[in-house]
């Protein structure tokens, strides 16, 4: 099963027709092969009662600002002009966006008219350290930076100058009608370039851009700017200088729109230290972890979002205390590394929590990371589209929810509970919502929602969020069923509201009516397998809210359909409960309601054409156990949803063992498998009801071998080779063969990239993903000398999932002079998920006095798991 698929719980969407009990097979015993099933019943969950005070206000919000997002050049331009995914962000609310694109914000020209022709830059307009530009119109914009040189001129140039451009990008933001804010170019452009695109995009083209923000990240040595010609480093005061004359030309340009600074705690105090330079707002990012170890680590992370903004609220009223300067995070996600991690159910799950953390922690705006994930090798991704298909991911589906299901004014609410994380919130109408985050992993809860302060009506419309509505596959890197947030009526006040194991519930809860009353508890809408069946109740209330019993209520029953009773009278607690049996064939009809004094409540239902599918490992290690997941679902357009109805007995069966007997709940059934014996290809099938699904495992004997990738015998194998240290290939230090030297020359302290292995990713027939340890040859020559103090090597991994993953350092002075040692670094287990996407080795010496001689690193080589 994919790493993010998990077995689904054992409590239905709906109450369930009881389906056959789950049992275990028992292999034979001169099979290797096992099949084992559930066999612990699952627990009732514990109730968690919600208090919302409606008379409570704690602060008021534009909820827009906090449905951001960022768009980058690097996203293709028909993504930006389909009207279906305009569609989607507005959906979800989106209400602000930021472009052009994170770090090539400090590498790209906005105007590229006078500079580029078709993809060619001209080199000619780059003098004394600025580029010509022909401002008197507009063409698409180019990098006009690459690489970290302090000339721009000696860094790399290419053809590349973004899939899309920055009018593509504000047309996009018109239309949707969202607020835009625009990153200028503050690592390698000037004031007079940033002035000049206010112009353009607010007198000339209407754009009406609010915010502006001056530059991205500088002092982070990944970004452009960040090194300046000089050769210093830029640091808070230096920011602060640019800071000034960027904001003093913005505002010169346009005085009405906002500006404002970009980085951490020195940043900010930098820009604030100027009090003629004008300042509106200031940013920050963050990541809140480079990678989570596990769901519960990104949960914790929560914690850190409001002491974070009160750090950075009491700079600026320290700095600025009689000016209203507004504080924005224009990147964050759970976590700085891309993984599954970042596209799986709980990623959704999180990012509804911060969203509102960062509401009532003080922040004014945020805008998320990013919109769009493009590359597969990292297993998951920040966007909250694949951009190939604008096909949606979970954080995607919580900015749908709290779009619909959360006000902007914030409630004080009393849930009492460390697993589940409850907010309330109420808006201009007086409706209240009250969003419920379950962040266990293993346990559910029965939400009971009361409310202090106002009268409600007794059930409410809510959104569920769960595994039941999605899952990530990293391997396949898709969504297995993605139908989105479930909408459901569910009871408050006394109701015991459905709240899954790792999932959300959000709830409206209209004004009381003052009118009795019937509704259909329960999704909003029924879908079946064709001759499944599933129980449907119905709540009768009086003018008071109050549930009456004795209330007769009658089904008026659609074509095919069949339902039992017909007619049935409320129970003492206002229930009626019905059987819903669906046709044979596809089609769908509406099942309507009715009772005496109150109006009629339909339930649309739709019998559809599903399938089962079996997912899990292809292959599994000996003396691993397989998790297996059967799903009954559907197709809904270009996704698949879960035919939750779907509460079947169920058999797995494979050669050479008896079947299995299994039930599916809620559409999910799970079973494990394991060998004593290496299997190839050993064919496994799930059936249910007239659907089937099979699929093949094979079980293996793991072993390792090394694999030699660089030799150093000849100056071709320094293709990959970089560094700040002199290095050469030497060819007289070992018989027959060349090594790779270093000279050291006087190095002191932490020396970073003294020679680095850059475009790992490109080397043939290498299995990134399957690299236990690092190996090479290890020496020092006759004059190697440490100053008596220590001297380490440092060998640190890069990877697109991770960039920095340091390995055992190893103490140089323990190297015989003139010998070689074989050294072997293994990856830590925290790292090996990363090394998929690993494509660079840095180096780093440590010493703690200047360092003399030379140091020889030959036949690097990686040791490579593999099928025995």
């Amino acid at each position: 099963m994919p790493a993010c698929l998990r077995p689904p719980e054992q409590t239905p969407a709906t109450a369930p027709i009881p389906a056959a009990p789950i049992a275990s097979a028992q292999a034979p015993v001169l099979s290797p092969f096992r099949i084992f099933g559930a066999t612990q019943a699952a627990e009732q969950p514990s109730t968690l009662t919600v208090t919302v005070d409606a008379g409570k206000t704690l602060r008021t919000v534009n909820k827009r600002n906090f449905l951001g997002t960022n768009i980058a050049i690097w996203n293709a331009a028909a993504t930006y002009l389909d009207t279906e995914v305009r569609q989607q962000f507005s959906d979800a609310g989106i209400g602000l966006i930021r472009l052009p694109g994170g770090s090539a914000s400090d590498q790209y020209f906005w105007n590229g008219h006078g500079v580029r022709k078709g993809n060619v830059v001209d080199r000619g307009k780059y003098k004394d350290g600025q580029w010509t530009i022909d401002y008197s119109q507009w063409e698409p914009g180019f990098m006009g930076f690459f690489g970290f040189p302090k000339d721009a001129m000696k860094g790399e140039l290419n053809s590349w100058q973004g899939n899309s451009n920055v009018k593509e990008q504000l047309d996009f933001v018109k239309a949707l009608g969202a607020d835009t804010l625009v990153t200028v170019n503050a690592g390698t452009g000037t004031p007079k370039d940033a002035a000049q695109w206010v112009k353009w995009a607010n007198q000339t083209m209407k754009y009406g851009v609010k915010y502006w923000e001056v530059g991205n990240e500088l002092g982070g040595g990944w970004e452009a700017g960040t090194l300046r010609a000089d050769g210093k480093t830029m640091d808070g005061p230096m920011y602060g200088d640019i800071y000034r004359s960027f904001a003093k030309a913005i505002k010169a340009a346009d005085p009405k729109v906002l500006v404002g600074s970009q980085g951490g705690i020195d940043f900010i105090k930098g820009a604030l230290g100027h009090p003629d330079a004008p300042i509106d707002f200031v940013t920050y990012h963050d990541y809140f972890s480079s990678e989570a170890s596990s769901p519960e680590a990104m949960f914790k992370t929560l914690d850190k979002i409001k002491p974070a903004i009160q750090e950075v609220k009491d700079v600026v009223r320290k700095l600025r205390p009689q000016k209203d300067v507004l504080v924005g995070m224009t990147e964050f996600n759970s976590q700085l590394f891309e993984s599954a991690q970042t596209s799986d159910l709980n990623s959704g799950l999180w990012l509804a929590a911060a969203l509102v953390e960062m509401m009532a922690g003080g922040l004014d705006f945020a805008t998320q990371w990013d919109s769009f994930t493009q590359k597969k090798d990292k297993g998951g991704g920040h966007g909250f589209m694949i951009e190939s298909g604008a096909v949606p991911k979970a954080e995607y589906w919580t900015y749908v929810i709290l779009n619909r299901y959360f006000g902007d004014r914030l409630l004080e609410v009393d849930g009492k509970n460390p697993l589940v994380r409850s907010y309330a919130s109420k808006d201009a109408s007086g409706n209240l919502y009250v969003l419920a985050v379950n962040i266990s992993q293993s346990a559910g809860f029965a939400v009971d929602i009361q409310v202090k302060g106002a009268a409600v009506a007794p059930v409410a419309e809510c959104a569920r969020f769960s595994e039941r509505e999605y899952a990530w596959d990293p391997v396949a890197f898709a969504t297995p069923w993605n139908s989105g947030p479930r909408f459901l009526m569910a009871r408050v006040n006394g109701g015991k509201l459905e709240l899954p194991r790792a999932s959300l519930l959000a709830c409206r809860l209209a004004l009381a009516s003052r009118v009795a009353r019937i509704d259909v508890l329960g999704q909003s809408s029924l879908t079946f397998a064709p001759g499944s069946r599933t129980q449907v109740e119905v709540l009768a209330s009086d003018v008071e809210g109050r549930a009456r019993p004795q209330v007769a209520v009658t089904a008026q029953i659609p074509k095919g359909y069949a339902v039992e009773p017909a007619q049935v009278k409320t129970a003492q607690d206002g229930l009626a409960r019905f059987t819903v049996t669906a046709p044979a064939s596809i089609g769908e009809g509406r099942l309507r309601f009715i009772a005496d004094g109150s109006p009629a409540v339909e339930l649309k239902l739709s019998t559809v054409d599903a399938e089962l599918v079996l997912s899990g490992p292809s292959k599994m290690e000996l003396g691993g156990t397989a998790s297996m997941i059967g799903a009954a679902r559907y197709r809904i357009g270009s996704h698949y949803a879960l035919v939750d109805t779907f509460n079947a007995p169920a058999t797995v069966e494979a050669p050479g063992i008896g079947p299995l007997e299994i039930a599916f709940q809620g559409g999910l059934a799970f079973f494990s498998m394991a060998s004593t014996k290496a299997i190839s290809g050993h064919p496994v099938q799930i059936r249910a009801a007239n659907l089937s699904s099979k699929t093949d495992i094979t079980f293996f004997e793991q072993m390792t071998k090394e694999k030699i990738s660089f030799r150093f015998d000849d100056d071709q194998s320094l293709k990959h080779v970089a560094g700040k240290l002199p290095f050469h290939i030497n060819p007289n230090v070992r018989p027959n063969e060349g090594v790779l030297e270093i000279q050291l020359k006087g190095a002191e302290g932490w020396t970073q990239d003294v020679v680095d292995l850059e475009k790992l990713n490109e080397l043939p027939d290498l299995d990134r993903a399957n690299i236990t340890a690092i190996s090479f040859d290890l020496g020092v020559d006759e004059a190697f000398d440490a100053g008596g103090k220590y001297a380490d090597i440092v060998v640190v991994l890069q990877s697109e999932a991770n960039y920095w993953m340091p390995l055992d350092k190893f103490d140089l002075r323990s190297l015989p002079k003139g010998q070689f040692k074989r050294v072997t670094l293994p990856i830590k287990p925290e790292f090996q998920k990363a090394m998929k996407a690993f494509f660079k080795i840095v180096t780093v010496v440590n010493s703690g006095a200047k360092l003399n001689g030379a140091v020889y690193i030959d036949n690097l080589g990686f040791v490579v798991k593999s099928e025995k």
